[in-house]
C-alpha cells in the first residue's frame, strides 16, 4: 500500500484494527464445519485429515486446527 501513496500509519492503524476483530479459531470453526459437512460418506478420521491439510495449507495455525476439530468431534 506505501507504493501506491498511503500513508504508513494509516496502513498500519487498519491493519492492528482488522487483526483486534480477527478471529482465526471462528474463521477455522466455520470452514471446518462446512468442509466436514461435505465430506461425510467419509470414514471420520480421513475426513478430518483431510480437513486438517485443507486448512494447515491455507497458512491457519496447527495448534487452532486441532482444537476446532477435536470440538467439532465431541460436537456432532
Amino acid at each position: 500500500m506505501g507504493q501506491k501513496g498511503v500513508d504508513k500509519a494509516i496502513v498500519d492503524s487498519q491493519l492492528e484494527e482488522l487483526r483486534k476483530s480477527y478471529s482465526e479459531a471462528e474463521v477455522v470453526k466455520r470452514i471446518a464445519k462446512d468442509k466436514l459437512d461435505r465430506l461425510k460418506g467419509l470414514e471420520p478420521g480421513r475426513a478430518r485429515a483431510r480437513v486438517y491439510g485443507y486448512l494447515s495449507r491455507r497458512g491457519f495455525s496447527p495448534e487452532i486446527i486441532s482444537d476446532c476439530l477435536s470440538q467439532s468431534t465431541h460436537e456432532s
